[in-house]
C-alpha cells in the first residue's frame, strides 16, 4: 500500500497534525495541574517554556506542509488551519501560566492562582475542541487507509506491495475501528501517531525508490519487444522439449551453476528475435527455471537491441537501464543497496552515466545472498552499436553469479563465437526450424479461399507447392514472409498452381537479391520520392512518425516551409488527413521493404510510424552501391541531413498543438529535438554552413512547450 507524491504530501500533514493533536491535549491535561515549587517557582515553569518553543515549531511546520497540500486535500487543509488557531490560543493560555518571580511572592502566588481559575473554563473549552480534531483526523484516517487498500487491491504495480506498510496500516486501522483511543489516559493515540509517523516514514522510503526506478526510464524502452511478431502457433515447442539436441530444457532447468550464456543464433531473418520474445514470455520457461530457483523468488527480464531504434535502444546504457528498471520494479528492496546515494539523497537527480549504471548492476550480481534467481534474455547483440568484446565481457562476467543465467542471440558475428562457439549452451536457428516453416506456410495458404479452391482440385500439386517454399527458405523466416506475401497476392489475382510455382522460381533465395527485386519493382513515377524517404530513415536510424514523412512534400514547394510554419497552426483534422494519405502512399509505392506501425494510444501526430521491414532491409540500403542509388534517384540538390532537419522542425511545431505537459509528450519531443540536433550538426560539419532550423527548433521548444520548462524537464540545457 504505497501512494504517490500527493498522497506523501498529504500522509506528512496528517502526521503534522496527529502530533499536535497529542501535544495538545497533553498541554490542556496538564495546564491545571500547576503547582508551586519550595522556591515559589512553578515547577512546570521551565517546561511551559519549551512547550511554547514546540508550539511554535510545530505551527511553523503546519504552515510549511500545507503549502505541499494539493486541492484534493481540503478536509485536511481545513483541519491545519484549526490545528493554527488552536495553537495561538494555547500559547496565550502557557503564557498567561507563566510566574514571573518577585520580592511580593505571597501577592503573586495569589494572582496567578486567580488566573488558572479564571483560565479554566477556556482550558476546558479547548481541550473540547482539541478532542473534537482528534476525532476528525481519526476519521479522515480511516477513509485514507481504506482508499489506500482499495487502490492496492486493483492495482497490478509491484510496488504498491510492500510487507511494512501494509502492517502497520493493517495495526492502525485496528486500533482506530477499536476507537481505543477516546479512552481518558489511554497511550492509544500516542501509539496511533506513532505508527503513523513509522507509516509516513516507509512510504517516503518507498518513494525514493520508485523515483529512481522512474530515472531509468527512457523513451520506448519497451517499443522493440512490442513490434517483434509473435510466434505462429505451434512453432518453436521443440525447444523445451527435454533431451532435445539443442539442449535449451536442460540449461533452464540445471541446478549446477553454469557460468556460460545460452547463446541463439542463426542466418539473419532466421527468427531469432521472434523465437527469444517467445522464450522470455512462455509459461514453461517460467515452470522449468523453478527447478534451478529451488524456492527462491524468481524473476525473468529481456532487453532487446535495435539498429534501427533510438540511440539508447542500442547502447549499453540502454541495456543496463532496462535490466535495472527490470529488476528493480520486481525486487525493490535491491534499490538501496544498488544506488544508496540517490536513494539518501532526495534531491539527487543528476543523469545516470554509464558507469553509475555499470556499478549498480555489478552490486545487483556480485551479492552473495541475492533474494532472487534472475533470468536475462539479450536479443540482438550484433544489433548493438559499440565494442562488441566490450558488451561480451560484462554479460561472460554477469554470468559468473549463481543467481543469474542469461540467453543471448545474435547472428554469427566473428565478435561472438569465441566466447560462445565452445559452449554446449547453444543453437543455430536454421538448422531447427525447418517444421515450423512448414507449419507456417501450410496454415497461411490454408488460410486462403482461393488455395482451398485449387488444393480441392489438386492436392499434390499444392502441396509441392508448400515443400518448394519450405525448402528454399533455407530457415529464413523472413523470406518465406515476403514469399508468403507475393504467393498470397497472386491468389487474389486468380494465379493457377502453374504460375504460382513461376513465382516461387523467379523469386531469388537471397535476401538481398530479393530485395532488390522488390525495389526495381517501385513504379518509375514514384522513384524520386522513394529515393528521398529511404534516403532520410537511413540517416535517420531510427523509425520516424508519418506525419514526418509527409512534410517531405511540402519541401518541394518551399524550401523554407518549416521556418515560416507556425506553432500549432496544424489542426487535429488536418494531421490525421496527412497522417493517413501518407500512411497509403508508403504502403502502395515503398512495397514490402518498410512497415507502418500503429499506436493506438498515441495522439494524432504520432499514431503511425515508419520504418524499414527488417535490419537486413536496413543493411541492404546502407551498402556503398544502394546509397549511390538512392542519391543519384533523390536528385543532385537532396541532402537528407537538411530535409530531416527541417521536417523534424515542421513535427516539433506541430506538436505545440498538444503543449506537452506529460513524460510521454517530453519523451516525443526529445525524439525529435534529438533528429533536428543531430542532423543539423552533421549538416554543418559537412556543408560549413549551419541550418537555421536548428536554433529555430530550440525556440519552438522554449515557446511552445513552456509547462515543460516549468516542470523542470529541459532538454535544451546540454545543447
Amino acid at each position: 500500500m504505497t501512494v504517490g507524491m500527493d498522497g506523501i504530501a498529504a500522509i506528512g500533514l496528517t502526521a503534522n497534525i496527529l502530533q499536535f493533536v497529542d501535544y495538545g491535549a497533553r498541554i490542556v491535561r496538564h495546564a491545571t495541574e500547576i503547582y508551586r515549587s519550595d522556591d515559589g517557582k512553578p515547577l512546570e515553569n521551565g517546561e511551559l517554556e519549551d512547550a511554547l518553543i514546540d508550539l511554535e515549531w510545530m505551527g511553523q511546520k503546519l504552515k510549511s506542509n500545507e503549502k505541499h497540500a494539493s486541492s484534493a486535500n481540503m478536509g485536511l487543509i481545513k483541519l491545519t488551519e484549526a490545528c493554527l488557531a488552536l495553537s495561538n490560543e494555547l500559547k496565550s493560555i502557557l503564557r498567561d501560566l507563566k510566574f514571573k518571580r518577585t520580592r511580593y511572592r505571597a501577592f503573586w502566588s495569589f494572582v496567578q492562582a486567580l488566573r488558572i481559575d479564571r483560565k479554566i473554563l477556556d482550558i476546558r473549552e479547548l481541550e473540547s475542541r482539541i478532542f473534537k480534531l482528534r476525532d476528525q483526523i481519526c476519521a479522515h484516517m480511516i477513509i485514507t487507509l481504506s482508499e489506500k487498500a482499495n487502490s492496492h487491491a486493483s492495482s497490478s504495480d509491484i510496488l504498491h506491495t510492500n510487507q511494512k506498510i501494509d502492517d502497520l496500516a493493517n495495526q492502525m486501522m485496528q486500533i482506530l475501528k477499536h476507537r481505543s483511543w477516546k479512552e481518558d489516559g489511554s497511550t492509544a493515540f500516542a501509539d496511533l501517531v506513532a505508527r503513523w509517523e513509522l507509516f509516513l516514514k516507509a512510504n517516503q522510503d518507498q518513494a525514493k525508490i520508485r523515483r529512481v526506478i522512474k530515472s531509468l526510464h527512457f523513451p520506448r524502452i519497451t517499443e522493440r519487444k512490442s513490434i517483434i511478431p509473435v510466434a505462429h502457433q505451434n512453432t518453436f515447442e521443440w525447444v523445451f522439449s527435454p533431451g532435445h539436441l539443442v539442449s535449451f530444457a536442460s540449461w533452464l532447468q540445471c541446478p549446477v551453476h553454469v557460468n556460460q550464456p545460452y547463446w541463439i543464433s542463426g542466418k539473419a531473418g532466421s527468427g531469432k528475435s521472434t523465437l527469444m520474445k517467445y522464450l522470455a514470455s512462455h509459461e514453461k520457461t517460467e515452470s522449468m527455471l523453478q527447478a534451478w530457483a529451488q524456492g527462491h523468488r524468481l524473476m525473468i527480464t529481456s532487453h532487446f537491441f535495435w539498429s534501427s531504434g533510438t540511440a539508447m535502444q542500442k547502447s549499453q546504457e540502454g541495456l543496463f537501464r532496462t535490466l535495472l528498471a527490470n529488476i528493480f520494479l520486481q525486487a525493490p528492496e535491491l534499490v538501496p543497496i544498488a544506488c544508496p546515494r540517490r536513494c539518501i539523497d532526495s534531491g539527487y537527480l543528476e543523469p545516470w552515466t554509464l558507469e553509475e549504471l555499470a556499478s549498480c548492476m555489478e552490486k545487483v550480481v556480485s551479492l552473495d545472498d541475492l533474494p532472487i534467481r534472475l533470468c536475462l534474455f539479450i536479443d540482438g547483440l550484433d544489433e548493438y552499436q559499440g565494442d562488441h568484446s566490450e558488451l561480451v565481457s560484462h554479460i561472460m562476467k554477469i554470468c559468473q553469479s549463481a543467481s543469474i543465467k542469461i540467453c543471448v542471440a545474435s547472428r554469427p558475428w566473428i565478435d561472438f563465437p569465441v566466447p560462445f562457439e565452445d559452449s554446449a549452451w547453444k543453437l543455430f536457428m536454421q538448422d531447427l526450424t525447418i517444421n515450423d516453416i512448414e507449419l507456417y506456410v501450410r496454415d497461411l495458404l490454408h488460410g486462403n479461399q482461393y488455395y482451398q479452391r485449387l488444393k480441392a482440385r489438386d492436392e499434390t500439386e499444392t502441396e509441392k507447392l508448400i515443400a518448394g517454399v519450405t525448402t528454399k527458405a533455407q530457415g529464413v523466416f523472413l523470406w518465406v514472409d515476403l514469399v508468403l506475401r507475393s504467393l498470397l497476392r497472386g491468389l487474389d489475382n486468380g494465379d493457377g498452381i502453374g504460375i504460382l510455382n513461376r513465382r516461387l522460381n523467379l523469386l531469388p533465395s537471397d535476401l538481398e537479391r530479393y530485395f532488390e527485386l522488390m525495389f526495381n519493382n517501385i513504379d518509375e513515377v514514384y522513384r524520386e520520392n522513394t529515393a528521398r524517404i529511404f534516403l532520410i530513415m537511413v540517416h535517420a536510424q531510427e523509425t520516424l512518425p508519418v506525419l514526418m514523412i509527409s512534410f517531405l512534400d511540402e519541401e518541394e514547394l518551399d524550401p523554407h516551409y518549416a521556418l515560416v510554419m507556425r506553432n500549432g497552426n496544424l489542426t487535429e483534422d488536418t494531421i490525421t488527413m496527412l497522417v493517413h494519405e501518407k500512411r497509403h502512399q508508403l504502403i502502395a509505392r515503398c512495397k514490402d521493404l518498410i512497415y507502418v506501425q500503429q499506436h493506438h494510444d498515441e495522439p494524432e501526430f504520432w499514431c503511425y510510424e515508419v520504418g524499414f521491414l527488417h535490419r537486413t532491409v536496413t543493411d541492404y540500403f546502407r551498402t556503398k552501391a544502394m546509397d549511390e542509388l538512392l542519391r543519384s534517384q533523390a536528385g543532385c540538390n537532396f541532402d537528407p541531413r537538411r530535409s530531416l532537419c527541417r521536417a523534424g522542425l515542421a513535427q516539433l511545431k506541430a506538436m505545440t498543438h498538444w503543449r506537452g505537459t506529460t513524460d510521454a509528450d517530453f519523451d516525443r519531443i526529445q525524439i525529435v529535438y534529438e533528429q533536428v540536433r543531430v542532423s543539423a550538426q552533421e549538416y554543418e560539419v559537412m556543408n560549413g554552413v549551419p541550418l537555421a532550423e536548428f536554433p529555430e527548433s530550440k525556440k519552438t521548444i522554449t515557446e511552445g512547450f513552456p509547462t515543460l520548462r516549468r516542470a523542470g524537464l529541459d532538454l535544451l540545457a546540454s545543447h
